[in-house]
């Protein structure tokens, strides 16, 4: 997911596309928190023991799309994702899923 750095006064910011951590069903208002033990207390050693880190609670809202959105955009998403660019994104989720 990312470099290792030791942690400084200044936040770390760490970008993710969350599409490929949750997915959500319906429309409505969600509160996403990101808990993580990606950080360590030894400072010696950068794969010390993890120390549980929480990010601030952010507010999500997904609307129900319009029938007119859905009819123009998603034929040129379906266009776009063809089984050769499925297969890269698919290599790329998999491999963050490594890290």
């Amino acid at each position: 997911m990312t470099n290792f750095e030791f942690l400084s006064s200044s936040p770390t910011i760490i970008d993710l596309y969350l599409n490929e951590w949750v997915s959500f069903e319906r429309p409505g208002t969600y509160r996403i928190q990101v808990v993580s033990d990606r950080v360590g207390a030894n400072t010696s050693h950068p794969w010390g023991e993890g120390v549980e880190v929480k990010s601030n609670w952010m507010e999500l809202k997904i609307v129900t799309p319009k029938l007119s959105w859905q009819q123009g955009t998603l034929p040129r998403i379906r266009q776009h994702w063809t089984r050769e660019n499925l297969a890269v994104r698919t290599r790329r989720t998999e491999r963050n899923r490594l890290r």
